[in-house]
């Protein structure tokens, strides 16, 4: 899939959680590129923060 239907689907998607009226979605896991930027931004979000896990494998 292109980056066209990437963003068809989300958008899709978003509208369809429209009907639920969430107050929050997280995307986790998101990427820290620009055009992953550019595609939060245009399917709405506007808030963004910055986590930093530790682990340790035994």
């Amino acid at each position: 899939m292109g980056s066209g239907g990437l963003v068809h689907c989300s958008v899709e998607g978003f509208r369809r959680l429209a009907k639920y009226d969430p107050t929050l979605l997280y995307v986790g896991g998101a990427a820290d590129t620009p055009e992953a930027n550019r595609l939060y931004e245009v399917t709405g979000f506007n808030g963004r923060f910055d986590y930093y896990y530790w682990y340790k494998t035994i």
